[in-house]
C-alpha cells in the first residue's frame, strides 16, 4: 500500500532499529526494577531487571528479592513503597547504567534522606531541575559533574512546563520531572519520544498508576497522578512488545471490539493499521480499497464516477477479489474513489458490508482494525478506540512522490501535491460523510515522525484508549495482587 513505503523500515535499517530496541528494552527493565521497588508487595519482573547492578540498587533502597515463580521462573522482587525508600549506607554505583541516573534522581527527589550518586557523566541540566524542585544538590563543578550528593524532600514541587517546551525537553529530564511526580500532590506531564513513551506508559499502568497518553508534536505526552497508591506488577519477560493491556483488553471485551482508523492518502493510517491488527490478533480491513475498487470499476467500464448511477451499480456489484488488484493504487484509482465516495447510494451499498466486518470480523478474530475516511464518524462511531491520522499536505505529498517514483512512475512532485489539495478539500467539504476527525478521536500528526515512532505512537494510543475503555477489568488483570 502507499504507506507502506514512508512508514515502515527499510532492511539497511534493520540492525539499528534492532540496536536502539535491545537498548530502549534494558532501559525500561531498569525502569521496571525502580517501580518494583517503590511499590510495596511483591512483584514479578524479566531476570534482565534484575540483572547484575539493578539488583545491588534496588536491593541499596530496601528491597528484597524473592525466588522465581512457577511456571514462568520470573524473579520476585518485593518493594518497600513510594514513602519507605531506605536511604544507602554506600553510594549507588550507576556508571553501568546511565539511563537510570535521572529517573533515580527523580524518585529520590521527593524522599527525606541522602544519596550518593556515582556517574561517569550527569545529564546536563538535571542538577537546576532538582533544585528547583526544592532538593538538595552537591557535587564537583557546582553539581555539574559526579559524583552526586542528593538529599530530598518530601514537600517536593514539580515545576510545570509550557505546553510547547514540552516536546524539547531533553529525555533524561523529562524522565526525572516524571518521576518526581509520583510522589508529588496533583498531576505532572513530561513529553517523551513514542518508542520510550508508549511502553512507559504501559510500564506505570501496569504498577496502578494513573496515565494518560496525548500526542505532543514528535512525541507522546505523559500526565501522571502523583501520590497513587500503586500495585505490584507481574511482567512477563515480552512486556515491552506485548503489553498486558492486550490481554486485559480481551478479557474485558464483551463482544467484537473495534479499532477505527481515519485520515488522508498517504499519512501513514494504512500501515498504522494492519500494524495494530497484526499485534492484535484482530482482522483487518482497508474500506478505502472499496471506494478505489467501485471507482476503478466505473472507470474500467468507460464511466464517469460521479455518475450516481453507474456508481451505485458499480459498489452493489462490486467483487470483493479485484480488492487486491495493484492497479487500485494508482492515483487515477484514489481519484475516482474520491468521486464516488461523495454520492449517498454508493456510501449506503458499502457500509453495510463495513459494518457487517466490524460487528462479525472473520477467521474468529476478537475483532477488527478499520480504516478509511469515515469510520469512527460514521460507520463504527461507537469504536473504542479511534484514531485520526494525519500529516501536511507537502509531507504526504513527498511520500507518494517517492513511492510512486520508485515504482518506476513519471510523475511530478507539484502535481501531486495540487491534486492532493484539491481531493483534501472536496473530501473534507462533501455533505456526506466529510473527511473530518470524530469528535472523540485521538488526532496523530505523523509530519516530524520516522517510521518507528509512528508506529510506537499508534500503538500506544490504541492501548491508551483500550485501558480506558475497559479500565476496572484491565487494572485486575495488570495488577499483581500479591506473591505468585
Amino acid at each position: 500500500m502507499t504507506d507502506t513505503a514512508s512508514v515502515l523500515p527499510s532492511p539497511v535499517e534493520t540492525e539499528t532499529v534492532a540496536a536502539d530496541t535491545r537498548a530502549a528494552r534494558a532501559a525500561l527493565n531498569g525502569l521496571a526494577a525502580l517501580l518494583a521497588t517503590a511499590t510495596v508487595g511483591e512483584s514479578r519482573l524479566p531476570a534482565d531487571a534484575l540483572a547484575e547492578g539493578q539488583d545491588r540498587l534496588t536491593q541499596a533502597l530496601g528491597a528484597t528479592p524473592a525466588a522465581p515463580n512457577a511456571p514462568e521462573g520470573l524473579p520476585g522482587l518485593a518493594g518497600c513503597g513510594l514513602g519507605g525508600l531506605r536511604e544507602p549506607d554506600a553510594p549507588l554505583d550507576l556508571r553501568a547504567h546511565p539511563a537510570l541516573i535521572a529517573p533515580l534522581c527523580g524518585l529520590l527527589a521527593a524522599h527525606d534522606g541522602t544519596a550518593v550518586i556515582l556517574a561517569d557523566a550527569l545529564p546536563k541540566g538535571l542538577v537546576p531541575l532538582l533544585e528547583t524542585m526544592g532538593a538538595a544538590v552537591q557535587g564537583a563543578d557546582h553539581g555539574a559533574r559526579p559524583p552526586l550528593s542528593l538529599r530530598g524532600t518530601p514537600t517536593l514541587m514539580v515545576p510545570a512546563m509550557v505546553p510547547e517546551d514540552q516536546p524539547h525537553e531533553p529525555v533524561p529530564l523529562a524522565l526525572a520531572r516524571l518521576f518526581a511526580g509520583l510522589a508529588c500532590p496533583g498531576r505532572t506531564t513530561a513529553a517523551l519520544p513514542p518508542t520510550l513513551g508508549g511502553p512507559l506508559a504501559d510500564l506505570l499502568a501496569a504498577f496502578g498508576i494513573p496515565v494518560a497518553l496525548a500526542p505532543c508534536g514528535a512525541r507522546l505526552a505523559l500526565t501522571v497522578t502523583g501520590e497513587a497508591e500503586t500495585t505490584p506488577a507481574s511482567l512477563t519477560a515480552d512486556w515491552v512488545t506485548a503489553p498486558p493491556w492486550v490481554r486485559a483488553a480481551q478479557a474485558a471485551s464483551t463482544g467484537a471490539i473495534t479499532v477505527a482508523i481515519d485520515g488522508p492518502a498517504a499519512a501513514g493510517k494504512g500501515t498504522l493499521a494492519r500494524s495494530l491488527a497484526d499485534a492484535l490478533g484482530l482482522a483487518y480491513l482497508d474500506t478505502g480499497r472499496l471506494y478505489r475498487a467501485t471507482g476503478y470499476s466505473v472507470l474500467q467500464a468507460g464511466g464517469d464516477p460521479s455518475d450516481p448511477a453507474a456508481a451505485e451499480q458499480a459498489a452493489r456489484s462490486l467483487d470483493t477479489r479485484v480488492l487486491a488488484d495493484p492497479a487500485l493504487r494508482s492515483e487515477a484509482a484514489g481519484d475516482a474513489a474520491s468521486r464516488v465516495a461523495a454520492i449517498p447510494a454508493v456510501r449506503d451499498a458499502l457500509l453495510a458490508f463495513q459494518r457487517q466486518f466490524a460487528r462479525t470480523p472473520p477467521d474468529g478474530a476478537w475483532g477488527a482494525v478499520l480504516d478509511g475516511r469515515d469510520i469512527g464518524s460514521v460507520v463504527c462511531p461507537s469504536a473504542p478506540v479511534k484514531l485520526f491520522v494525519t500529516a501536511s499536505a507537502e509531507t504526504r505529498a513527498q511520500r507518494r512522490f517517492l513511492e510512486l517514483r520508485d515504482a518506476g512512475q513519471d510523475v511530478i512532485e507539484s502535481r501531486i501535491l495540487q491534486d492532493m489539495k484539491a481531493r483534501d478539500a472536496r473530501d473534507s467539504s462533501r455533505g456526506i460523510a466529510p473527511l473530518v476527525p470524530a469528535a472523540d478521536a485521538v488526532v496523530l500528526d505523523t509530519s516530524d515522525l520516522d517510521r518507528t515512532e509512528a508506529l510506537a505512537a499508534a500503538f500506544a494510543l490504541a492501548g491508551d484508549r483500550l485501558r480506558a475503555a475497559g479500565s476496572d477489568v484491565a487494572r485486575a488483570s495488570m495488577s499483581h495482587t500479591g506473591a505468585s
